[in-house]
């Protein structure tokens, strides 16, 4: 079977993270309207520490769910 190119392979496994602000950024919102966001029971938030992260790929897909 074919398989794909190594550079394919290496984005699909790349774990990109956004913080607060980043996610602010993406969203166009302040940084405490992504903080609340990022509070919400169904959110797929990861917490090291402090520190508020989620997945790019998983906030993505978060977001397509909640798509009107």
């Amino acid at each position: 079977p074919p398989t794909e190119p190594p550079e394919l392979q290496a984005e699909e496994t790349k774990l990109e993270f956004l913080d607060v602000s980043e996610l602010a950024k993406l969203l166009k919102c302040s940084v405490p309207t992504a903080r609340g966001i990022m509070h919400r029971r169904d959110f797929p938030l990861l917490t090291i520490g402090r520190k508020m992260l989620v997945m790019k790929k998983a906030f993505e897909k978060w977001a397509m769910e909640r798509r009107d």
